[in-house]
């Protein structure tokens, strides 16, 4: 297969270039409350049905914002997957929290209410849950919002690989947690070189999460005119700069047609692999898959480096993306005996296809 013959991502039109260049020639790059930015967080907010959006420069950093905003800090324990990117468990160890870690299922690679009942039960003084949509697939969210609410911690969802997927028919990923972060990376479905999008229905975790991402300044005291440069709390910067705010809006407006691309791609290549011995292929449990990762379990006599080598020699795309579960990493403590799953999977399993070259 010739890499010719594969659709790399991302890919804007002409109409973008032009926008782009009169942003240049203006110097419209960056600045607080600037117009695509509120264009963005406007358009998201009404798109996933929650009252607020803010947007971030990395959907780590919507997370973190987040975080802050539902004053997570030290004594507190958040429940993070094993398997997962660093990104979902490094805000709460940077504000203090200690992370302690639940396992996942071995066919859909998500949290569950019962792994994430063991790991509240081993927890100190559990605070918040951190539930990833892992790879697009729709975790049991509703059932672990229940779950949340019978131990009185709150509900976060990590959705940075899950734009625009439905948990029903009426709600999407993003408005069933106390937040929720998405992610503006140039390899996820909503590309915009990089940033993040946080969505609450939370006035507290909203106003506390804005004045985050400007140094602790009020945003509503700063004009065009005139910033006051007066902090009420810690912060920093992390706002969405212009051009990638831009691009995100016209991402956003392409994501349900990339999206739908996704389910179908994912649907075929699962119809083509049903039959291949000692392939397991995603299950999605009867939930929405937009498949911003495609990842399939091999035999245990298979080496997942060896799979990844010849894949690419033929042509396709593939990698492993993770080499060890999150439990292993030495920030985090390491402690391995709490996600033997993830651990499994990642030692057995490859992903098709990469960020260049996405289904």
């Amino acid at each position: 297969m010739s890499e010719h013959t594969l659709q790399t991502w991302p890919h804007f039109g002409p109409d973008t270039y032009m926008v782009l260049q009169d942003m240049l020639h203006h110097g419209k790059l960056s600045g607080v409350n600037g117009e695509w930015q509120r264009t963005l967080e406007g358009r998201f907010a009404r798109i996933v049905r929650t009252h607020y959006a803010l947007s971030t420069n990395g959907g780590t950093n919507a997370l973190l914002a987040g975080m802050y905003g539902l004053r997570i800090g030290p004594g507190d324990d958040v429940i993070v997957p094993g398997l997962t990117f660093s990104g979902s468990a490094m805000p709460a160890l940077m504000l203090g929290a200690r992370v302690v870690f639940a396992d996942v299922d071995p066919l859909t690679y998500n949290m569950t209410p019962e792994t994430l009942e063991a790991a509240l039960r081993r927890a100190h003084n559990p605070k918040a849950v951190v539930l990833v949509h892992l790879h697009g697939l729709v975790a049991d969210v509703l059932s672990i919002r229940a779950l949340c609410n019978r131990w009185g911690v709150a509900l976060i969802e990590d959705a940075c690989q899950a734009h625009g997927a439905w948990v029903d028919d009426d709600r999407m990923v993003g408005s069933i947690g106390d937040f929720a972060a998405f992610s503006l990376n140039s390899s996820k479905a909503m590309p915009a070189g990089d940033g993040g999008l946080l969505v609450t229905n939370n006035a507290d975790i909203y106003e506390r999460a804005r004045s985050f991402r400007t140094f602790g300044e009020d945003e509503d005291e700063i004009t065009r005119e005139l910033r006051p440069y007066r902090s009420s709390q810690i912060g920093g910067n992390f706002r969405l700069p212009e051009i990638s705010a831009f691009l995100a809006v016209r991402s956003l407006t392409a994501l349900p047609a990339v999206q739908d691309r996704a389910r179908e791609n994912g649907a075929l290549l699962t119809s083509i692999l049903a039959d291949v011995p000692g392939i397991v292929t995603p299950e999605t449990d009867g939930r929405d898959h937009t498949y911003h990762k495609y990842r399939i379990g091999l035999p245990a006599r298979i080496s997942p480096d060896d799979v990844v080598y010849e894949l690419r020699k033929a042509g396709l795309p593939a990698g492993r993306w993770q080499t060890a579960a999150l439990c292993e990493d030495a920030v985090y403590g390491n402690h391995p005996e709490s996600c033997v799953v993830a651990r499994f999977i990642v030692r057995h399993s490859v992903i098709l296809f990469d960020e260049r070259h996405p289904l």
